[in-house]
């Protein structure tokens, strides 16, 4: 079955909790997740390396753009600047 056939059809499906997710959106999720994957451990890495502590880059923000696009909320994207 051709890709388009089945997001309509899963569209057409979805249940009432709401539709499924576009093409693009999901494409769109991909990147933002793999971003983060890549991007993140390199800034806080580099965070470390100049003496910021664990706590530093959560309190100042430091990866708020990545968060903003991949997490559903800021405290999951603080648990990973934590985990990393």
């Amino acid at each position: 079955m051709h890709r388009t056939t089945l997001v309509a059809l899963a569209a057409a499906t979805a249940p009432v909790a709401g539709p499924a997710l576009a093409q693009q959106d999901m494409d769109f999720s991909k990147v933002a997740v793999r971003d983060m994957l890549v991007t993140s451990p390199d800034r806080i890495q580099k965070l470390f390396n100049e003496g910021e502590s664990e706590q530093e880059p959560v309190a100042a923000r430091r990866l708020a753009d990545l968060i903003a696009k991949w997490a559903a909320d800021e405290d999951r994207g603080n648990n990973w600047v934590r985990m990393v």
